[in-house]
């Protein structure tokens, strides 16, 4: 049994692998990283509500997520912030679990 179906960070990655795996291996992609599939896009993105910012990506503190909390709290208009990312709670990264524990407080 080989591998059916490859899912590539980028077009490049893709590429690459694709020289380097069986010829009939389906090949997806995600770009950036994210993949969506939402039948209702609101559960994302509010069109009425002009002041919102979306973050997607993982909750690390390398991705200054703290830092966008942080400068919003500093802006004289109020902003809507939504957070799509991902966090392993069974993390053993001591570091990495009270840095997300931080974000939602």
């Amino acid at each position: 049994m080989g591998i059916k179906n490859y899912l590539a960070s980028n077009e490049m990655v893709g590429n690459y692998w694709s020289r380097h795996l069986p010829p009939k291996t389906k090949m997806d992609y995600v770009t950036d990283g994210i993949l969506l599939n939402l039948s209702d896009s609101s559960l994302v993105y509010d069109k009425k509500n002009e002041n919102q910012i979306l973050y997607f990506g993982r909750i690390i503190e390398g991705k200054g997520l703290h830092l966008l909390i942080k400068a919003l709290s500093m802006l004289p208009e109020k902003y809507t912030l939504k957070v799509l990312g991902a966090f392993n709670p069974k993390s053993t990264n001591t570091e990495e679990a009270a840095y997300h524990n931080s974000i939602i407080e």
